[in-house]
């Protein structure tokens, strides 16, 4: 049995999923591993040789774009390692970061963890790792990224509890790099499957603080990771998959009065961006700032309507003048 089975989901990024697998087969030392990789229904050339390349990986074929949860539900169910290792296909480590992460958790009794991700440059991503709160949700859709501003008006530091120089204690961490045992896996019964993008990670560490398991990053053990290759291929729907997640997750953890609070919130900001973005189309015809306005219209639009309650509307049901 191996000791880790390292899970990909993949949707059209052939070249990052390639430098993803082969930093794994080239950096892990003394680790069994299993690799098993399931393809979104990707549609650009490519995979095949990708496919080929690597024969020791198994390659899942989904027949439709199952979403984040569902594929790695999916993978999961076939795995046979003692821990599971979640990771983006935009993600590749330039050290034996699968050895070290693994070692960590067995010789610290920890069951869920993530290892320090930076930039290809080295810079250190600094996650917003305690549960979001309205005041939270509100610096983060304006950018108010100063750390002495969160802290003070937010609480903790958003970085987490510091335990040492190499370890922080964090309320969750990124499904983009997130090591879990099998047992508690099992026990949580996977990622809930009605989130189909972004909030995953967050609904899973929610479930899994609520039982007593401690969230650790792990400094020791550095990972590369650039952010939503694939997501950004359709900026609206990204926009809209990432309310929808979040939207879903509070419901569910903080109930129905404080979620109301929050969905105040996510409409207020959805309304000042689309106006924004609106305005910025007027000027400029890039795509990106359309999408970016379609998106947001599209969030108003739904939060609107619903109040947030059906998050599967909110995906499927497309405005027409809605691109992509």
């Amino acid at each position: 049995m191996p000791e880790l089975s390292v899970i990909i989901v993949h949707h059209n990024t052939p070249t990052d999923l390639d430098v993803c697998l082969e930093s794994l087969y080239h950096f892990t030392k003394g680790l069994s591993f299993e690799v098993i990789v399931v393809d979104n229904a990707s549609t650009v050339p490519g995979i095949h040789e990708v496919i080929a390349k690597y024969p020791d990986v198994v390659f899942v074929r989904a027949g439709a774009n199952l979403g984040f949860a569902k594929g790695c539900n999916l993978a999961a169910g076939m795995a046979k390692g003692e821990y599971l290792a979640l990771l983006n296909p935009d993600a590749y480590v330039v050290e034996d970061t699968l050895t070290k992460t693994v070692c960590f958790m067995k010789r610290n009794a920890i069951e869920l963890c993530g290892p320090r991700t930076t930039s290809a440059a080295g810079a250190s991503h600094h996650y917003e790792v305690r549960f979001p709160t309205v005041p939270d949700f509100l610096m983060a859709a304006f950018r108010i990224d100063i750390a002495y501003v969160k802290n003070r008006i937010a609480g903790r530091a958003f970085r987490g509890v510091r335990v040492s120089e190499e370890v922080s204690e964090v309320d969750w961490v990124p499904g983009a790099a997130l090591f879990i045992s099998s047992a508690l896996w099992r026990q949580l019964d996977g990622m809930d499957e009605r989130i189909f993008l972004f909030g995953e990670d967050l609904d899973l560490c929610w479930r899994a603080k609520a039982g007593g398991t401690r969230v650790i990053v792990y400094e020791g053990a550095p990972l590369v990771h650039h952010y939503g290759r694939s997501a950004t291929q359709n900026l609206a729907r990204r926009i809209v998959a990432t309310h929808a997640g979040k939207a879903y997750v509070i419901n569910k953890h903080y109930g129905p009065g404080y979620s109301m609070l929050f969905l105040a919130a996510m409409l207020g900001t959805a309304i000042a961006k689309m106006m924004l973005f609106a305005m910025w189309a007027i000027c400029s015809k890039r795509v990106d700032v359309v999408s970016r306005r379609d998106g947001y219209a599209w969030c108003t639009w739904h939060l609107l309507r619903s109040r947030g309650a059906d998050l599967p509307s909110l995906l499927a049901t497309r405005p027409k003048w809605v691109r992509g």
